[in-house]
């Protein structure tokens, strides 16, 4: 995902990555700082203030009347200024009517969406609900609104921990994303098919026992497809795309590297459980994201076992899941124990360091592989 700051505003973005042996890549989000400097992913621009035209001065002449025959001359006319209207733009006016645009530096595939959220950030400063961010967020009282697993569980054999140092950071645009690059983290699930090795050095040499490219993916819950980016790739048109909640509209559930199914795309409505795709090709690993919007300054990352029923989660309870905590590294402890990244990716994707992409170190590509530091393993 990517965003783009500009002022005090991001904008946000999703962002996408894939499975190089141990490795994801991804799609980018970009920001831009007040100075217009690229800070990373989601956009999150404030409105400029609306300009108010300066008062408008008419002549108005004034008429002396005359008493006598004696020509008196009339005085200077007298100037009396009148106030112009001012227009107050309508909560459905478009970003560019009455204000600066600061969307107009944006990459034309992201314009669109950068729009969307600078009204949105409007509606909600006039009080007016834009159905596109939650109105707070309370960590301890996360509603359960995923009735249905994102994919068949029993096509994987283990997921990442929220905050692993797998793939390559994921955070932007929460509040918990590092622009230096110090303190990096994936806030967000990987799953590994099954008959993958559990040891890094025979990753690359066993064969597949399925083939991944049939593993199907559904809707979590009843929403709309949005924030929808196409790549086209060998295998056909790579989809990457949220799914934002019909009942809880700041909730978005992030999925990347599929081929969606025909006759959906950006605004398709899908009912929970409803197939809405499968994996782009034979290499890509499973991945869900959970983001919880409430404006595009302020944006977290949660884990996806903490959204769902109960229903859902005894899926993962069979697999040996007792809690969501379970899969999670706690903020306080990736922040004591920092991971940091960069390299060649774009900044919302960072590569973590020591991984085979940034700085290679043996010692860290079989901790990021192998570790249950990193991992939950269902077998």
């Amino acid at each position: 995902m990517m965003r783009i700051v500009i002022g005090s505003v991001i904008f946000i973005f999703s962002l996408g990555c894939s499975s190089e042996s141990i490795e994801d890549t991804s799609t980018l989000t970009l920001s831009v700082s007040a100075e217009n400097q690229v800070l990373i992913s989601t956009p999150s621009p404030i409105a400029s203030p609306i300009p108010v035209p300066t008062s408008t001065s008419i002549p108005i002449p004034v008429t002396i009347a005359q008493p006598t025959a004696t020509l008196i001359p009339s005085p200077s006319p007298t100037m009396i200024s009148l106030p112009s209207p001012t227009k107050m733009p309508s909560p459905t006016s478009t970003v560019t009517e009455h204000h600066v645009n600061p969307c107009l530096s944006v990459a034309e595939e992201y314009k669109k969406r950068c729009e969307e959220e600078v009204n949105a950030d409007r509606l909600k400063e006039l009080g007016q609900s834009s159905n596109y961010y939650a109105e707070s967020f309370d960590p301890e009282n996360i509603p359960q609104i995923a009735s249905f697993n994102f994919s068949e569980l029993d096509k994987f054999s283990r997921m990442s921990k929220l905050r692993s140092g797998v793939g390559h950071d994921y955070s932007f645009p929460s509040l918990e994303f590092d622009p230096d690059g110090l303190n990096c983290r994936s806030m967000k699930h990987y799953f590994i098919p099954n008959g993958v090795p559990y040891d890094n050095a025979s990753y690359a040499t066993t064969p597949h026992t399925f083939d991944w490219s049939l593993i199907k993916f559904f809707a979590p819950a009843d929403g709309v497809i949005q924030d929808v980016e196409y790549i086209l790739t060998p295998d056909g048109e790579e989809a990457q795309f949220s799914i934002q909640s019909s009942h809880y509209p700041g909730y978005y559930f992030n999925f990347l590297h599929l081929r969606l199914l025909p006759g959906l795309g950006l605004g398709s409505s899908v009912k929970a459980g409803q197939q809405i795709g499968t994996l782009i090709n034979d290499e890509n690993w499973g991945e869900i994201g959970v983001q919880v919007r409430v404006s595009s300054k302020e944006s977290y990352f949660i884990s996806f076992l903490q959204v769902v029923t109960d229903e859902v989660f005894e899926l993962y309870k069979v697999r040996k899941v007792t809690s969501p905590l379970d899969v999670i590294v706690s903020k306080e402890q990736r922040d004591s124990n920092p991971l940091s990244c960069g390299g060649d990716a774009p900044p919302a994707a960072r590569w973590f360091e020591g991984s085979s992409k940034y700085n290679p170190n043996e010692e860290y590509i079989i901790w990021q592989f192998e570790s249950s530091d990193n991992w939950f393993f269902f077998d």
